[in-house]
């Protein structure tokens, strides 16, 4: 008996020990026989059970629970949790929860590129790049190797959301010359033309180079250095102005001999000018007739211009009468225009043809001279005027030295172009306002004497806003009675008016204004209308 309950508890002890082993066999089994899983950001595979089975177990015993892998997003990073289930004897399910991690590791995929721009470019990292790709969002950053150069590197750096980088160095161009300009026959070719801001580029044609440009029709090309970046730029020099055609008025007895040339005062171009009568000339019949003649340069370019003939058998005795021949102050060794603004005019012919001789002006010396006009109608006779010229002590190179020693004053440090030309606007308003005009130099006059009126501040402001590379025009009131001397101002591509004059209302007028303001702040004491100026003559600042 006792021999049989040994037996039987020893059967109970071993079948105790197998379930018991059989127990741990399975739990290890369902822990070490699996393993966790990584994968890169946008892996295009399909789960499955068996990617997470080690060799120790049999992947077509092993599923994914009920709810699978619908949480699971290989397009967005991060450790997802699955569940699988291991089937085992007897209908046995085991759970078993393993880990799936979707990790960055991949740089974007970027295709570079070098860039070229203008002065004044802020860099921007986009702008070096022809395309990049990732699955997550892109940052973007550039580093300049050396700002100031007109040719450098940069460092382009593309980020992803995770962190992984790409890089390039790549080279950036800027632009400090314009790429063509067209230039006007016989017009002075300056550098500012040339360059596309104020101030960059500056110094780097010599004079020789500006002044082989310009003297005749054609195509030519400048190529200059600065700060690293060699550039050419295409010139066209081109005749677009028809000559300047001037006739006079003739008088004639009937049947008496008239020819085109009788009517020409002078037909003046840059090249050579061909002149044409329009209208045929009849000289049988009394009365008085328009005859219109054409002047045409080699480049094409036409004017034409009228004419009084003047068929009578009345006697003319009457000299011409000059006009404007008011005294005229000079700098001395300046090249004065004896001819501006002067005519003949006879009662009966009208404007007729005068000459000039100024043989006893020395414009190398300081003094006073007189310079003598002469002219005839085509009845013989004959009127001679003379004319006071003062010619100046000091030169027109003293007054440039003058007006760069008073732009030193003012310095060169402004945040801004429009901070600087209201900074030089202020420095000539320190002029203390009177009524002299300055001549025969008004910015002479006003940076010497500190002195001046409307005149007198307005070529002082022109002259430095001009040594600064700024474009600019002098422009005055058509009223004659009260006359009126400002500054139109080119600031980032728009015109805008700037006054100087520190009293009335110009006193109170915004710095820079358009044609509006313009208009209002010109009315003074009992004006009740704006004064004008000749809209023709320049530039609208809308």
């Amino acid at each position: 008996m006792n021999t049989l309950r040994f037996r039987l508890f020893f059967l109970f002890v071993l079948l105790s020990l197998t379930l018991l082993l059989v127990s741990c066999s399975s739990s290890l089994d369902d822990h070490s026989s699996f393993r966790d899983v990584t994968v890169e950001l946008g892996s295009d595979l399909a789960l499955t059970p068996a990617m997470f089975c080690e060799g120790y177990v049999d992947p077509d015993t092993v599923r994914f629970a009920a709810e699978g892998t619908a949480s699971v997003d290989l397009n967005t990073a991060g450790v997802y949790k699955i569940t699988l289930e291991h089937l085992g004897g007897k209908n046995t399910v085991t759970p078993v929860t393993v880990s799936l991690t979707v990790r960055d590791t991949t740089p974007p995929t970027v295709a570079f590129r070098d860039h070229t721009a203008d002065v004044g470019y802020l860099p921007k990292a986009e702008d070096f790049v022809v395309k990049a790709e990732d699955l997550s969002p892109l940052s973007y950053d550039v580093t300049v190797a050396d700002p100031d150069a007109f040719l450098t590197s940069v460092t382009v750096a593309v980020t992803d959301a995770y962190g992984n980088i790409t890089k390039s160095e790549q080279t950036l161009s800027l632009n400090w010359l314009k790429p063509t300009y067209t230039l006007e026959l016989g017009s002075t070719l300056r550098e500012p033309d040339l360059l596309i801001g104020v101030g960059y580029g500056n110094g780097a044609f010599t004079a020789e180079q500006l002044a082989s440009v310009g003297s005749a029709v054609g195509e030519f090309e400048l190529t200059a250095e600065s700060s690293g970046r060699t550039q050419t730029v295409k010139i066209t020099v081109a005749d677009t102005t028809p000559p300047v055609l001037e006739l006079r008025n003739l008088h004639r007895l009937p049947g008496k001999k008239a020819t085109m040339e009788d009517f020409i005062v002078s037909a003046t171009d840059l090249s050579a000018v061909t002149t044409e009568l329009v209208t045929p000339l009849d000289m049988t019949k009394n009365g008085k007739y328009t005859i219109v003649i054409a002047a045409t340069d080699e480049s094409g370019n036409r004017t034409e211009a009228e004419a009084q003939l003047i068929i009578s058998k009345s006697s003319d005795y009457t000299p011409p009468v000059f006009e404007g021949l008011t005294a005229m102050s000079v700098v001395r060794g300046a090249t004065p225009d004896y001819l501006t603004g002067v005519s003949a005019v006879d009662k009966v012919e009208g404007t007729v043809r005068f000459t000039v001789d100024a043989s006893a002006v020395k414009l190398d010396k300081a003094g006073t001279y007189y310079v003598t006009y002469k002219a005839t109608d085509s009845s013989g006779n004959t009127v001679t005027k003379k004319r006071k010229i003062t010619v100046a002590k000091h030169t027109a190179d003293d007054t440039a030295a003058l007006v760069k020693e008073m732009s030193e004053q003012i310095g060169n440090e402004f945040k801004s172009k429009k901070d600087e030309v209201l900074a030089i606007r202020e420095f000539v308003r320190t002029i203390r306002y009177n009524n002299e005009w300055g001549e025969p130099d008004p910015t002479y006059y006003g940076f010497t004497v500190w002195k001046g009126n409307c005149k007198v501040h307005a070529t002082c402001l022109k002259d430095l806003l001009d040594l600064r590379g700024y474009e600019t025009n002098l422009i005055w009131l058509m009223d004659k009675y009260t006359p009126h001397y400002w500054v139109q101002v080119k600031l980032d591509g728009k015109w805008y008016h700037i006054d100087a004059t520190p009293v009335g209302t110009h006193n109170k007028a915004p710095a820079l204004m358009n044609d509006e303001e313009r208009l209002y702040y010109l009315r003074e004491n009992n004006y009740t209308t704006p004064r004008l100026w000749d809209t023709t003559l320049w530039p609208a600042c809308p």
